[in-house]
């Protein structure tokens, strides 16, 4: 996935070393549009748990909410694509 998604999965290791390999596994399935009960079924969660992790992602890029994650994790790419 990182050489699919233009090395989302090296920038985002580099810039927050805090986030896990299932929370770098959310991101590319997330930018790829993968529905949410494919995600669930792919990473081993339930829908509580999905929702505890991407708080937890939150927190650690330093962002106010999801919403945020979500833009955040789109600009990862877009960046990536536009260099």
């Amino acid at each position: 996935m990182n050489h699919t998604l233009n090395e989302i999965v090296n920038v985002m290791e580099t810039n927050y070393p805090d986030i896990t390999h299932k929370e770098i596994m959310w991101s590319c399935l997330f930018i790829l549009n993968t529905p949410t009960p494919k995600i669930l079924l792919l990473l081993d969660y339930k829908t509580d748990s999905l929702y505890k992790m991407r708080q937890r992602m939150v927190q650690k890029m330093s962002l106010n909410n999801s919403k945020e994650l979500d833009e955040a994790i789109k600009q990862l790419v877009d960046r990536n694509i536009q260099q």
